[in-house]
């Protein structure tokens, strides 16, 4: 995992779901759900530092892309 993102997403485990509220209402994403296979942790670069994104992957196409401000909530696998 690259610098940017551990620093953005620091301590943070594997991502199994994710709650989002944007221009079309609330939605939820949830890995084993609709197609979906992983949630993966992302930054983009912003005005004055990168912003934690998170991505959606059906397969190999990506579903959909979402920033931190579009997201109400973010849960991640219990290790075991």
């Amino acid at each position: 995992m690259d610098t940017e993102v551990e620093r953005c997403w620091p301590g943070a485990g594997e991502i199994f779901s994710v709650a989002f509220s944007d221009y079309d209402g609330e939605g939820e994403w949830t890995v084993g759900r609709f197609g979906v296979t992983r949630i993966d942790k992302a930054v983009k670069s912003g005005e004055m530092s990168y912003i934690p994104y998170v991505r959606v992957w059906r397969g190999d196409v990506l579903a959909a892309e979402h920033s931190q401000h579009r997201l109400t909530g973010v849960y991640f696998k219990v290790p075991t």
